[in-house]
């Protein structure tokens, strides 16, 4: 289950594979892993990755929730800009990216969708005024969630 770097890997199809309750209760017990939630019609969980490393981060968190006309759960780190906006939604969406610039690995917009994953909640800092998970996520069954 782990590669030469500590690295886990080797469940396939996790995309749409179901998660059984006791694979969810193994890997909470293992501190190695984190758990993830798979965004997409599977959960109707879905995210905007602004992976930018600067100030203009900010402005798109901003700029998102103006057009959405909600403030959005927001996951930040303390040594980083980057912002990943959670959201739900019923309508299926695919992963979409839009880059600013021509690096490979260069500042992006992206929308992760059917087919991706985001850390689970719980361990994320929200800055939305609570704790733990979000009450607009907290419906949503473990059996979502990967490792």
């Amino acid at each position: 289950m782990f590669n030469g770097r500590g690295e886990a890997h080797g469940l396939t199809g996790w995309q749409k594979r179901e998660i059984a309750p006791s694979e969810v209760a193994y890997w909470s017990n293992d501190p190695r892993l984190n758990m993830c939630v798979r965004t997409g019609p599977i959960s109707n969980i879905y995210a905007f990755d602004i992976d930018i490393d600067d100030s203009r981060a900010d402005d798109i968190n901003v700029a998102i929730c103006a057009a959405l006309g909600v403030v959005l759960p927001v996951r930040m780190r303390d040594n980083s800009s980057k912002h990943l906006l959670v959201f739900r939604m019923e309508e299926a969406c695919k992963k979409r990216k839009i880059k600013l610039d021509d690096s490979p690995r260069g500042p992006a917009i992206e929308l992760l969708g059917t087919g991706s994953s985001l850390l689970r909640v719980a361990r994320m800092h929200l800055v939305c005024g609570t704790s733990g998970i979000p009450s607009c996520l907290r419906a949503y069954r473990r059996s979502h969630w990967i490792s």
